[in-house]
């Protein structure tokens, strides 16, 4: 199969595209035809080398942990799946080597679930990641209760977007920073909106606050900025490091977590956050595009080489 891969860490510049072997999928396992996939940042510090000491690697290396495709193969034992079903997945094995900026990958079948029938696939494969990270900080780890009041940073981006959403199915009062180009796109998610560039940021948040939960997106002087605004006893929870007090969270595969977004999203209750599709030929330009922030919505990669 062809696939977008690199030998060796480095800049954008690594990646080439080459062919490696078809995997087969082993007892519980499916086999998915990858239709689409997306740019996370977790993609180019792979790349970097960043993500080295925590997970083992196996060169060549193909980036990509999202994945909207069909079945192509089920392997023994894998139930709850047909050849042909449109499905998705958060594609995270515990090597990293192969990963869905490709033509095919195998994966566990607890792993998938059916994708969004609201929603294309080029809108689905842009989900699993930062959906499923919202999804377990919200219920998992903060277990937002209704009538609490929580401070979601980097409201308008792909994690913040859905916390805020899935803060709000909770019966939550939710607060976001976020610049100001996303105001109107948080404050229709139904948040209270907060620029985090304007002066003052820890003093107008204390304002604002105090909050019983802080889910952290962004990280650095914003977080520093919202630990200020949580009450005694508050929950902290960071997807990009551990607010003081605190803990860090790094997303798990979880297909009934898949399964809850999808109903979510087809109910009309979850809006997926905004999304352009590109070629995965372009994989080298859109990382070098999500890693300096210019890009204004989700880049989804359709696999066609």
């Amino acid at each position: 199969m062809r696939a977008i891969l690199f030998d060796s860490f480095g800049p954008s510049s690594v990646l080439r595209v080459g062919t490696v072997p078809t995997p087969v999928p082993a007892a519980g396992e499916v086999l998915i035809r990858i239709g689409h996939t997306s740019v996370n940042p977790v993609d180019y510090k792979i790349r970097d080398g960043k993500l080295a000491g925590m997970f083992p690697h196996l060169f060549p290396i193909i980036p990509g942990w999202d994945v909207a495709g069909t079945i192509e193969l089920v392997g023994e034992g894998a139930s709850g799946f047909a050849i042909g079903d449109a499905v998705y997945a958060y594609a995270r094995l515990p090597q990293v080597g192969r990963g869905t900026y490709a033509e095919y990958i195998a994966l566990p079948a607890s792993f998938v679930a059916r994708a969004p029938t609201r929603v294309g696939p080029d809108v689905s494969g842009g989900i699993p990641l930062i959906g499923l990270t919202a999804l377990q900080i919200v219920e998992r780890l903060a277990k937002v209760s209704p009538g609490e009041r929580v401070l979601v940073t980097g409201g308008g981006g792909g994690v913040g977007s859905y916390a805020v959403q899935l803060a709000r199915l909770a019966g939550a009062e939710v607060t976001a920073t976020g610049g100001p180009a996303n105001e109107a796109w948080v404050t229709s998610l139904g948040a209270r909106f907060v620029d985090h560039r304007a002066p003052d940021l820890a003093g107008r948040l204390r304002a604002a606050g105090p909050f019983q939960v802080l889910l952290d997106t962004v990280g650095g002087d914003v977080l520093t900025a919202a630990e200020g605004a949580v009450a005694a006893g508050g929950r902290l929870t960071g997807v990009v490091s551990a607010p003081k007090g605190g803990s860090f969270h790094f997303v798990e595969p979880d297909g009934p977590g898949l399964v809850r977004l999808a109903s979510l999203v087809d109910q009309g209750k979850l809006v997926p956050a905004r999304s352009r599709v590109r070629p995965v030929t372009e994989a080298a330009a859109a990382m070098d595009e999500v890693e300096r922030g210019t890009a204004a919505a989700k880049v989804v990669l359709s696999i066609s080489f």
